[in-house]
Formats: structure tokens, sequence, C-alpha cells
């Protein structure tokens, strides 16, 4: 069986497949490529392929089948450019810029580079999660695909308190004074009503804000590939570090190390 799809996967490969093949979107047999596919953006055409694959693949369609149905659907792959995580000295000032952030706020642009979690994972904590990773030590996240992990946060228990003693602010119209109340998911700390994708541009606000005052550029998911580097840089090995990441596949956790020139230097200099 294949990994999960995450609700928003499931909804824009419908969608793309809706809109390729109409009220036969979900009869892979019946499929016929429509002609105004050079129209699409190549961004459109990609999630189609993949939405294709995913289809054919739970149809029970051999690996041929499948390739000879995707490739008539054309995308251009530009140069793939390497992870920047940022570097030892980088993330020791992103930390010194989150210190100058309220508390609650500086607690949620230091925990994906304290605990590696997605923004999903980070913005969807439950109160109760935090307040129980308080008490033990042990934080249960819900991973891509919905099964719960275990990690170890003794290390960052301040950053829960500083969670748990920060309110929320309710959804206001113009002119009105703002109401506070404890939240309910992490997320509303920065996003007034909680709403999923606001929650991530309230993130990626934050994180991109604090970088800049560190003099980086880094969107949310560096600091997950800075925590896996930095747990690298430890000692740790790649299987340690896939268990921290909640990888299923080591492969996936080679892509998020990036040791950095120094680090290399430190092996093959002299």
């Amino acid at each position: 069986m294949g990994r999960q799809l995450q609700p928003r996967t499931r909804e824009q490969y419908a969608y793309h497949l809706k809109r390729a093949f109409g009220d036969l979107s979900e009869d892979c047999s019946k499929w016929s490529l429509p002609d105004d596919l050079g129209g699409w953006g190549d961004g459109s055409r990609k999630i189609l392929r993949a939405a294709m694959q995913s289809a054919l693949k739970a149809s029970g369609a051999s690996v041929e089948a499948v390739r000879s149905a995707i490739s008539g659907v054309p995308v251009t792959y530009g140069k793939r450019r390497l992870p920047r995580p940022p570097t030892e000295a980088g993330t020791a000032r992103y930390e010194q810029a989150a210190t100058t952030l309220g508390p609650g706020q500086a607690a949620i642009a230091l925990l994906p580079f304290k605990l590696g979690l997605r923004a999903s994972e980070l913005c969807g904590l439950e109160r109760s999660d935090v307040a129980r990773a308080m008490e033990t030590g042990v934080l249960v996240v819900t991973r891509k695909g919905g099964h719960e992990h275990a990690l170890p946060a003794k290390h960052v228990k301040g950053l829960f308190g500083q969670l748990l003693a920060t309110k929320a602010k309710l959804p206001r119209k113009k002119g009105q004074t703002p109401k506070l109340k404890d939240w309910k998911r992490v997320g509303e700390i920065i996003c007034a009503g909680g709403k999923r994708s606001s929650m991530y541009q309230a993130l990626y606000k934050l994180i991109t804000g604090t970088a800049k005052l560190a003099g980086l550029k880094i969107r949310p998911h560096l600091l997950r590939h800075a925590f896996a580097t930095g747990m690298n840089r430890r000692g740790a090995s790649i299987f340690t570090i896939k268990e921290a990441l909640g990888h299923s596949d080591v492969k996936t956790t080679s892509r998020y190390i990036s040791p950095s020139l120094d680090d290399i230097a430190r092996y093959i200099d002299g």
C-alpha cells in the first residue's frame, strides 16, 4: 500500500484530474489527454502527472502503463538547486534574532529548528499535546499521513511553557479591540481564526522575518534541514536522523543533510 496522501494533496490531485478528464476523471481506463495541455502552466502539468501516477498505481496499473500514460504530459525541468540551510554561525544568529520576538512567537520561530517539525506539524500541535510534553518530556506529533510519532522534547520545555502562557487573538472587525483566548492549536497564536492556509502564511512571514533580522534568507522547511544537518554534525547516524524526522525511507533523509564547506574541510584540510 502506498503512502496516504494529505487532504490538501488529494484536493489538488482531484481538481487537476477533473480539469483534464472531466466526468471521466475517476475512471483511468477512459482517460484521453486534452489537446490544450500546452496552455497549462508547468506547475499544473507536474501536478497532473503526479495525480495520474497516483491514480494509476492505485488501480493496479503496471509500471510500464503508468510511464506511458504520464509521458503524454509535457513538463520542463529546470536546474535543481541545492537546499541552503543556515550554517552553524547562521543558526546562532537566527536564534539570537528570535529572542527579540514576543515569547509565543519566539517559541514558534525556534521549534522547527529545535525539533525538526514540518510547518503543518507545528501549526497543528494541540494544546493537550504541548501540556503533556511539558509533563513527560516527550512530544507526540501527528506526522505526514496521519500517524503519530514520539519525539524527545525535554530540551524545549521552556519553549512549550512560553506557548502555554501565550493567548491567541480572536478574529475581529476593523476598529474593535482584539479579544484573547486559550488556543487549541499552536497556529492560532500567529493566525487569528486558525485557517490552515492562513496559518502557513503567518508562519512563513514569521520565520522569514526573523531570518531577515539575522541577515539570512530562510523559509520554514529549511529549518527542518538545519535540524537534520545539526544532528549529523553532532555525530548522529543517518538512521537516527531518519527516525527524528519521521521519514519512512533513509534516501529521503539523505537529502536533508547538507554539510557546509567548513564541515567538509574538517576532514580534507591537511
